[in-house]
């Protein structure tokens, strides 16, 4: 486990290039969008000795665990309308990768719907990724959209249900950890806010999330001992799509 950065996951990774520049930050997981909806969509074999977590969105459920398989991933994400049967149907498949569920949060969510929606999900998916909620519907971009939603509705839900069992993402950045430590959170998920461009990571919006993200410590120091990766549920990433 990092411990003092938190339960970090850098998604849409593209390249080995990338990969390997992540060997020195203290990342949890990388994330690997695998879905030809994304324009953060690969195919390429990433190796890495981080964990790989990787996102799918309404695929078959033989493609699903055909890819998983030839990827070695830790965790399968399921991004777009799966039903529970077919998450149940990848656990029977797979016992031991670990399935996440992507849930959107709308403007217009209180949290008695999100607690209660959390629960149902709960019971299958071993965590729960909360995105923002793409409103326009002409859109096809279901995540990494760089927009944060209404964070003071993380308050009001359960302590250790934040810290374990949840994971933010949308608009995550260097500028904003801080207030998401506040509130309890401990594994988010970034993509676009440390990127040069789509699918590029820039190892200066690296630097300076880790940087902002540790407060006992005003600067990250590349030479960083990276911990082998906590195996329990709560070190189990999950990874917005980053279309």
């Amino acid at each position: 486990r990092q411990l003092g950065y938190g339960d970090i996951k850098v998604c849409g990774i593209t390249q080995q290039s990338d990969a390997d520049l992540l060997q020195i930050f203290p990342a949890s997981y990388l994330g690997l969008i695998l879905t030809p909806k994304s324009k953060r969509f690969t195919n390429k074999m990433i190796s890495s000795s981080k964990p790989l977590v990787g996102v799918f969105q309404d695929q078959s459920i033989d493609e699903v665990v055909s890819v998983a398989q030839q990827h070695e991933l830790q965790v399968i994400q399921l991004h777009g309308d799966e039903s529970i049967e077919f998450a149940q149907d990848v656990k029977q498949q797979l016992p031991s990768v670990k399935v996440s569920k992507v849930f959107h949060v709308g403007e217009q969510l209180s949290v008695e719907n999100l607690t209660s929606e959390l629960k149902a999900l709960l019971e299958t998916f071993d965590e729960v990724l909360l995105d923002t909620e793409v409103t326009n519907k002409a859109q096809s971009q279901r995540g990494g959209t760089g927009v944060t939603f209404d964070w003071s509705l993380l308050s009001q839900l359960d302590s250790d249900l934040r810290a374990t069992k949840l994971r933010i993402a949308g608009g995550v950045s260097a500028d904003n950890i801080q207030q998401l430590k506040k509130l309890g959170v401990v594994k988010v998920d970034l993509s676009s806010s440390v990127e040069s461009s789509p699918g590029i990571k820039s190892e200066a919006l690296l630097k300076q999330f880790f940087s902002h993200c540790r407060p006992q410590s005003g600067r990250f120091k590349e030479k960083v001992t990276v911990s082998e990766s906590d195996d329990s549920l709560a070190q189990v990433a999950v990874g917005g799509i980053s279309s």
